[in-house]
């Protein structure tokens, strides 16, 4: 193959990546994806699982997700026309997850917790409500790492807008 069919080949991969939404160098550096926390079970060989996401990996950023993901995001909302997009935690799931775990380990948290996450146009968390069975200290811990989190802004009708998120969360101490 000559350079001069290899730089075609080069362009028209960079421009198909740019339709999708990805650079040349992003797409390249995705990281693997995960779709579980895992930690080191003192005295075992065993890794006991901590956070487990069916569809959405726990290490990546909106921008990041497939098409696949995405529409199992937004199937999450009632009423989401074709081209809006959710609110979705800036820097991805991961972060807040470890962040979380941290307090649930000092809390020794057991339940279930829901939380809902008023974001504005801007990515900010305004307002989060916190429902389920969990010790209130947890959940008010829970509840303040999301009102700290970057989100990436919702987008209805093309124009960035408030919206709100779902966070879901299980806990159970060995």
């Amino acid at each position: 193959m000559n350079t001069r069919t290899s730089a075609c080949r080069g362009l028209v991969l960079a421009a198909l990546l740019q339709l999708a939404g990805l650079s040349p160098t992003l797409a390249a550096d995705l990281p693997k994806k995960q779709m579980s926390l895992m930690e080191d079970e003192t005295g075992t060989r065993f890794k006991q699982v901590w956070a487990t996401s069916k569809v959405i990996p726990l290490n990546r950023r909106y921008a990041e997700l497939d098409e696949t993901e995405k529409t199992a995001l937004r199937s999450m909302y009632e009423d989401m026309k074709p081209g809006d997009e959710p609110p979705f935690p800036a820097d991805g799931l991961l972060p807040v997850y470890n962040t979380i775990k941290k307090g649930m380990e000092a809390y020794s948290a057991r339940g279930e917790l829901d939380l809902l996450v008023d974001v504005d146009s801007q990515g900010r968390a305004t307002h989060v409500s916190a429902h389920g069975k969990v010790d209130p200290d947890m959940a008010k811990f829970a509840a303040r790492v999301l009102m700290a989190t970057s989100f990436k802004p919702a987008v209805c009708s093309g124009q960035p807008c408030k919206m709100q998120y779902l966070f879901q969360i299980s806990f159970a101490m060995r």
